[in-house]
């Protein structure tokens, strides 16, 4: 390996500055960078939607609500040629809703939720920088699994005789939405001194699926923003071979001069 860098021509290197290119290259495949995102609760939330169309009597029913989102993900960002975004685990919390479906003449039916929890993954996306410190990556495939937590669906008069009483237990039937195509998440990095990154994570989404548990027909969306935030540090490995590089850089111009 150390002859494959070049390394075992290291007196040559010393005295032609050749340290620099070697460690510069061999620190190359190194620049995958680990992060701790945290979410900013501030610019982050969440829209559900949950759209009942055939219920018995009533037709199709339908309710929002728009919660918050907080909690930390761990990922490895890469920005040489060909940047890469991974996103290895994630530990979200979402807010609870409270959907009013129906209420009137005809009865109520309501969906809660508590305690919802939510992981995320997937990658590595190659990405492409669209202005200098900013960087798109499609996040297809990526999951986003709702894991904990509980919903419940109740229904009361007329409607209640047609619509059972419903608690889904997250916790042992998550529910898993697939990012689409062009899901395009923006990572702005802004450099600082000793090789680190100031980075700034915005994901926009729209994606949809259904309470497979619930017997009545259903659909849930969820549209919004996550944005997330960390500090990306060079691995101890990456900030030595790029010490190492500057340093043969200029013992060769000393040599030189």
């Amino acid at each position: 390996m150390l002859r494959s860098c070049g390394l075992w021509n290291l007196r040559r290197g010393l005295r032609a500055g050749g340290v620099a290119l070697v460690g510069l290259l061999c620190a190359a495949p190194a620049l995958a960078l680990p992060v701790s995102l945290t979410v900013d609760a501030v610019q982050s939330s969440v829209l559900i939607e949950i759209v009942v169309p055939n219920a018995p009597i009533v037709g199709t029913l339908s309710g929002s609500d728009t919660i918050g989102v907080a909690g930390t993900a761990e990922a490895d960002v890469s920005f040489g040629a060909t940047p890469m975004l991974e996103v290895t685990s994630g530990d979200l919390t979402l807010g609870d809703f409270d959907i009013s479906l129906l209420s009137g003449f005809f009865g109520n039916v309501d969906v809660t939720s508590s305690n919802l929890g939510s992981g995320i993954a997937g990658g590595p996306a190659a990405g492409t920088e669209t202005q200098p410190g900013s960087f798109d990556f499609d996040l297809v495939g990526f999951i986003l699994s709702i894991d904990s937590g509980v919903i419940d669906l109740t229904a009361s008069g007329l409607a209640g005789s047609q619509i059972d009483d419903t608690t889904v237990d997250l916790g042992a039937e998550p529910i898993d939405f697939v990012l689409p195509a062009a899901t395009i998440a923006t990572v702005d990095a802004t450099p600082l001194p000793g090789g680190e990154f100031d980075l700034v994570v915005t994901i926009p989404f729209e994606i949809e699926t259904s309470l497979d548990q619930v017997e009545q027909e259903n659909q849930v969306l969820l549209s919004g923003t996550i944005v997330l935030t960390g500090q990306a540090i060079p691995e101890p490995s990456t900030l030595l071979l790029l010490s190492l590089g500057l340093g043969g850089l200029a013992y060769g111009s000393r040599l030189r001069s």
